[in-house]
C-alpha cells in the first residue's frame, strides 16, 4: 500500500487476486487474465512476481524458455532465456509476429539474424532492437552463458 500525505484522497481499490493455478500453453493470450475480462472490470496494477509468470518451453528442435508477464488479446510481453551450448551456437526457431516486437537484452550480447535477408544483427545488453511486424528473424547464442531478452509484441504473436 503507498504510503504517502495524500492517501486519503485515493481510492482504496480491493486486493490483488493471484492465478490461483499453474498456467499452461493453452494461456497464452489470456495470461495472467482474459483481456476483455480485466477490462471490464479492470484493476489498475497486477504485480507479476517471477512465481507469476506464465513459463513454456517454444521450438520443437530449437527449445528455449519463454516466460510471459503478460500476454492477452492487445499485447505480449516476457523474457526470453536462449541457453548456451551444443555444437557451435544455440539457436532459436525462427520466428515470424503478426505485431511489431521489440527486444531489450538484459544479459547478452545476443545476434538476432534475417534468414530473408541474410543479415545479423549483434545487441549488447541494456541494447534494444526493434523488429517490425512480419519479418523473420532467429535468435543466436554464441556465449557460454544463457542470454536474456525482455520481449514485447504487439498486438499479436
Amino acid at each position: 500500500e503507498y504510503k504517502g500525505k495524500n492517501n486519503a484522497q485515493y481510492k482504496v481499490f480491493p486486493p490483488i487476486t493471484k492465478p490461483t493455478r499453474i498456467g499452461m500453453t493453452d494461456d497464452i493470450g489470456r495470461w495472467p487474465i482474459d483481456g476483455p475480462e480485466g477490462r471490464r472490470n479492470p484493476q489498475l496494477f497486477y504485480r507479476i512476481r517471477e512465481e507469476d509468470k506464465l513459463l513454456n518451453i517454444y521450438g520443437p528442435n530449437n527449445p528455449m524458455l519463454i516466460k510471459f508477464f503478460v500476454s492477452n488479446d492487445l499485447m505480449h510481453m516476457g523474457e526470453f532465456i536462449l541457453p548456451a551450448g551444443g555444437k557451435g551456437p544455440r539457436l532459436s526457431e525462427v520466428d515470424i509476429h503478426k505485431g511489431d516486437c521489440v527486444l531489450f537484452i538484459k544479459e547478452g550480447p545476443v545476434t538476432v539474424y534475417l534468414p530473408e535477408t541474410q543479415e545479423a544483427f549483434i545487441v549488447n545488453e541494456e541494447d534494444t532492437m526493434f523488429i517490425p511486424e512480419g519479418v523473420p528473424y532467429r535468435l543466436m547464442n554464441f556465449n557460454a552463458k544463457p542470454i536474456k531478452a525482455i520481449f514485447g509484441i504487439a498486438p499479436g504473436l
